[in-house]
């Protein structure tokens, strides 16, 4: 039977865990919408630059509904008589706000990844302590009962790397993604704002 210190890290992995399997599907979800919506303002925006209308450009940046929208309305923001190297700043800084909502809560992520193994080694030493204590105190045991103590004391061990393997995999890989979306997302604002002659 698990010691109730055991029992105690065990609940708090599995709301580690319950937490990480939040931010993974609303990470999903928040991707698939910042997708569909940065494919449907990119057709729009192409029909735009053909009519050549800045105007009519920047009314549809007005509405950030895609990242790439964001960052060309806070070039905007900065009104038309911008040197360029005030619109490359401004342009930097649109990126970093897009790159805010791509990054969205992956710390917790990373903080989890890096913190349930130690949880579940705490559960273990806790168990393990527990373990030879109880022999001390009964002045009997041998290999078995050792054993059993041990693997007992274990099972907070899996439990930490059960949670932390998946979060570390799948933070690398939101990680991954946003930073080639960020750069994407730069480049295609940089030659926006070259068309319309902005740089």
């Amino acid at each position: 039977m698990l010691f109730y210190a055991e029992l105690g890290t065990l609940i708090i992995l599995i709301g580690c865990s319950i937490l990480a399997l939040g931010v993974i599907l609303e990470r999903f979800i928040a991707w698939r919408k910042l997708g569909a919506r940065s494919r449907a303002f990119k057709v729009e925006l192409k029909s735009l630059l053909q009519e050549g209308n800045e105007e009519k450009i920047r009314s549809a940046c007005e509405q950030p509904h895609a990242p790439l929208a964001g960052v060309l309305s806070a070039v905007w923001e900065g009104g038309k008589e911008l040197r360029p190297d005030q619109t490359q700043i401004l342009l930097r800084q649109g990126v970093e706000e897009a790159g805010s909502r791509y990054r969205r809560f992956l710390a917790i992520l990373a903080t989890l990844a890096s913190t349930a193994p130690f949880i579940g080694l705490f559960g273990t030493v806790l168990g393990i302590m527990h373990t030879f204590t109880a022999i001390a105190q009964k002045g009997f045991g041998g290999p078995a009962v050792v054993s059993q103590g041990i693997s007992q004391a274990l099972i907070a061990t899996a439990a930490g790397l059960a949670v932390a393997i998946p979060c570390v995999i799948l933070y690398n890989f939101f990680t991954r993604r946003a930073n080639r979306a960020i750069k994407e997302t730069e480049a295609q604002a940089t030659q926006i704002l070259i068309m319309l002659g902005r740089l």
